[in-house]
């Protein structure tokens, strides 16, 4: 897709360049919880998800603050990525894939070379 988003924004937006996220970058265009995540074994991606549903399946009582908020889901989003980025941390990849797979959640193994 060669970057079509930025590119189409920054000739349509006055050139201003994007701003990024500041933790655990993904796009400049999307709110959290998009990204990669560090697990105790790898790495998990984690696409468009609405906050509350993520906060219900990772037991994360630190997002109450932005469940009914979803603009704070883009402003807040390097605030709401290290809240998530804990609470990966602490699981296998696998253990996350069987809780967040049968809810639906985009969400993916980063896979080595290797693999």
């Amino acid at each position: 897709d060669f970057q079509f988003e930025v590119l189409t924004t920054h000739l349509n937006d006055g050139r201003r360049l994007p701003r990024r996220s500041s933790f655990r970058s993904a796009h400049a265009y999307l709110s959290a919880p998009y990204g990669v995540y560090p697990a105790k074994d790898g790495y998990l991606a984690i696409a468009m998800t609405p906050i509350p549903k993520l906060a219900d399946l990772l037991s994360l009582g630190e997002l109450a603050p932005y469940r009914d908020r979803p603009a704070s889901w883009f402003t807040a989003r390097d605030d709401i990525k290290a809240i998530i980025a804990r609470r990966i941390a602490t699981k296998t990849i696998d253990e996350w894939l069987d809780i967040l797979e049968p809810a639906d959640i985009w969400c993916a193994k980063v896979l080595t070379w290797p693999e």
